[in-house]
């Protein structure tokens, strides 16, 4: 009835009849329609996201679009063919692997565009090599072990020939045996790496120790050595106990070897690669050697001794030449009674003095420092002073006799001078108030009348103000006192002027204000200070000598280090008490100046001080003197042997310390402090002055100031005359058996002389020793 119209896209199959009035059709006449439209809309596939050479990351994005959207449709084959789907939006690539992308439009009516096409490639990245850490009780063996990735993407690894692991929290290896770990990252290129250690928790075997030296039940009688050994790759550590404190674990590295006089422990254990330690085992070394005075190098547990903050060793002269005059002193204390008891009755305290002279002759000593002026006080009769406390136990109080007049007598009989020893400032070692410490005082007492001249250091303790002109002049006069009414041998001061505590300024503001006419700074006019009263002794002293045609010296025992570092310092440390800057005691001032017959330095300290060594100190001062013409004698802190705490810890510290000083000319003996170590039992102390007499000391010497007087020609004595000391004694008639002896003649023998009372007059048979 109507035409047929076909609209849309396909192929048609159109079949047509007639069909008459009557009902019959003709025959059926068949068309074939195709209804083609043409769709030109071909899509657009767009890439997005990182690449990996021509492969893509995950994450990567397939955009597709055309110009009508709603049409296009896409399907993806991803190891399996992909089904045709709507396009909607972006499709996000996750999955690794290779992908075939198809595109295309189809309109409403059925036309179809062309198909595009994408193929692509998704692939892992090739991570950084992962970061791997070994945290375990070894190096390349190990007690356990503990291993931990980081990376930046998933990891796997791989133990022995095990299979390949996805790593997820740290390893654990206890087990003992040898491992190869692999590790990789999970990325596109899946690099491999090794790591191989070894698990070995077994401890290793101890060490064996081979000894060699003579022995004598317990005791080593020759130097010993002891010979480490272990297991191969085994590390052996050591420390020793040498009767002081233990040395820190070190690595055995050569044979031990023991030579001092101690008793030695020694502790030694192996270690094996993964740390594993043995049992630590223990050797005692008791060592009774015969002396050694050849040696050439010092030696202190076992270790060359060196030069201060080098590597250089100290060298010893390997014989000891014996001077036939040096100076071979020591300090006789008096301040707390450490070397002089106090006096319970005048013969005991003779005696006691007496005892001390001859003990220092028994020793071949020739000087003693003897302390006369301890706290501002004398030992002496005297106009400017009063009587020691350290005497009687009260200041001022008469002993009954002149104290130093008896030692000088009494010293000069058997050949030992006389020095007087002066601490020239120090007044009291209270802490209290000044008023309260100078009530104490006898009223004698310079400082008790003279308070404005005495200042108070920083622990209270009082001593005489070295800006003061008037206390200069108050200490030559004492000074001058002693030389004109004595026949000492010298002057002496110790390493005592201005506090070792320090003190505050306002101490002496107002003398730095009044007595300062050089305008020098505070520290500077200090130093002045005393630099004028040491010349002005030492001016006093030579006017003394030049007058009554005497040779007494003036010397200073300072403290030991002058100044540390820079271009005329010694080589010690910086951190260490120096006498320039700490007491104002420019030491090496008074020797370029001339102002002291010798330096005396207090060189207390052993070898291998950490801070003050005695070698290099001896070098210092030996080179100062010798540049300048000044004598040097060294203090030894002799004392230390017997110290509890920062003692001398080697046998042969003080006997070494003689030889190394015997190589300088400058220096003209030595002396010991302090008296009372002489009488001590401490063992080192007993050896040392064994060794002392038998190697050294050898013979009885002089000083280097000795000056003997012309001989006197003995008299001719009569027949009934004896020639004593140079002198002819009348010898006593001999009595009849049983009969006392006359009452006009008494002789007297004791261990202490001879004399003879004839008719009520004593005569003292011993010659006063010539200055």
């Amino acid at each position: 009835t109507a035409p047929v119209v076909f609209t849309d896209q396909g192929s048609f199959s159109l079949h047509v009849k007639a069909t008459d009035n009557l009902g019959a059709d003709s025959l059926i006449q068949g068309f074939s329609v195709i209804i083609n439209k043409v769709n030109n809309d071909v899509p657009t596939i767009t890439l997005t996201g990182d690449k990996l050479g021509n492969d893509y990351l995950p994450g990567t994005t397939v955009s597709i679009s055309a110009s009508n959207m709603d049409n296009l449709w896409v399907a993806i084959n991803h190891g399996s063919v992909g089904p045709w789907v709507k396009y909607t939006e972006p499709i996000v690539l996750n999955d690794t692997g290779n992908y075939y992308i198809q595109s295309k439009t189809i309109t409403p009516e059925g036309a179809e565009s062309l198909v595009k096409v994408q193929s692509l490639k998704i692939v892992l990245n090739c991570f950084a090599k992962p970061t791997i850490d070994l945290d375990g009780i070894g190096a390349s063996k190990y007690q356990s072990l503990t291993v931990s990735l980081t990376g930046l993407t998933d990891m796997q690894t791989k133990t022995n020939d095990g299979a390949w692991v996805a790593y997820t929290t740290p390893l654990e290896f206890t087990e003992d045996g040898d491992y190869t770990l692999n590790y990789r990252n999970n990325d596109g290129c899946q690099t491999a790496y090794t790591e191989t250690f070894s698990i070995d928790s077994t401890a290793p075997i101890a060490p064996q120790i081979e000894i060699t030296g003579e022995k004598t039940g317990l005791y080593y009688n020759t130097v010993a050595t002891a010979t480490l050994s272990a297991e191969a790759n085994d590390i052996i550590y050591y420390r020793l106990h040498s009767g002081t404190i233990w040395t820190e674990f070190q690595i055995y590295t050569e044979p031990l070897t023991f030579n001092e006089n101690k008793t030695f422990t020694l502790e030694y254990y192996a270690v094996d690669e993964a740390l594993n330690e043995s049992v630590v085992t223990t050797e005692r070394f008791r060592m009774d050697l015969p002396p050694v005075e050849d040696n050439l190098y010092v030696i202190r547990d076992g270790e060359y001794v060196t030069y201060y903050q080098t590597d250089e060793k100290i060298t010893l002269p390997t014989s000891y030449t014996e001077k036939d005059k040096e100076v071979r002193a020591v300090w006789v204390a008096t301040v707390g009674n450490i070397d002089v008891p106090q006096m319970q009755d005048e013969t005991t305290y003779k005696l006691a003095l007496t005892t001390i002279l001859d003990r220092v002759k028994a020793n071949r000593l020739n000087t003693i420092f003897f302390q006369v002026r301890p706290m501002n006080d004398a030992l002496y009769y005297s106009d400017l002073a009063p009587h020691s406390r350290y005497i009687t136990g009260t200041e001022g109080v008469d002993p009954g006799f002149d104290v130093l007049e008896f030692m000088v007598e009494e010293g000069h009989k058997r050949g030992i001078e006389v020095h007087a020893w002066l601490n020239p400032y120090r007044v009291s070692t209270g802490t209290s108030d000044k008023a309260t410490q100078l009530a104490l005082l006898s009223d004698d007492n310079f400082a008790k009348q003279h308070p404005e001249f005495v200042i108070a250091d920083s622990q209270g303790k009082l001593i005489l103000n070295p800006g003061e002109p008037a206390v200069r002049n108050y200490l030559t006069d004492v000074v001058n006192e002693l030389l004109d009414n004595y026949d000492i041998d010298g002057i002496h001061f110790d390493d005592y002027f201005y506090s070792y505590s320090g003190m505050s300024d306002s101490q002496d503001a107002n003398t730095f204000i009044n007595n300062n006419p050089d305008n020098l700074s505070l520290h500077d006019w200090r130093r002045s200070n005393v630099d004028q009263l040491v010349k002005g002794v030492h001016d006093a002293l030579q006017a003394h000598n030049q007058t009554n045609d005497d040779n007494d010296v003036f010397g200073i025992s300072p403290f030991g280090i002058w100044l540390s570092g820079g271009a005329a310092g010694s080589n010690t440390s910086t951190g260490a008490l120096q006498s320039y800057k700490d007491q104002y005691a420019d030491s090496r001032n008074w020797v370029v100046q001339g102002y002291l017959d010798y330096i005396m330095p207090q060189l207390y300290w052993q070898f291998d001080h950490s801070a003050a060594p005695y070698a290099d100190l001896v070098d210092w001062w030996a080179d100062l003197t010798e540049a300048h013409d000044v004598d040097l004698i060294i203090g030894h802190g002799f004392y230390r042997y017997a110290e509890t705490s920062n003692n001398w810890t080697d046998e042969n510290e003080l006997l070494e310390q003689l030889r190394y000083a015997s190589q300088y000319d400058s220096i003209i003996g030595s002396a010991f402090f302090s008296y009372k170590t002489f009488n001590s039992t401490d063992n080192e102390v007993v050896s040392a002055l064994e060794r002392l007499l038998n190697h050294y000391y050898k013979t009885n010497v002089v000083t280097p100031w000795f000056v003997e007087n012309e001989i006197p020609v003995d008299p001719v004595c009569e027949d009934n005359e004896t020639l004593v000391d140079g002198v002819c004694v009348l010898i006593p008639e001999p009595n009849e058996p049983n009969e006392p002896l006359s009452t006009d003649t008494i002789i007297i023998i004791s261990s202490l002389g001879l004399s003879f009372v004839v008719v009520g007059v004593v005569f003292f048979l011993s010659k006063k020793r010539l200055k």
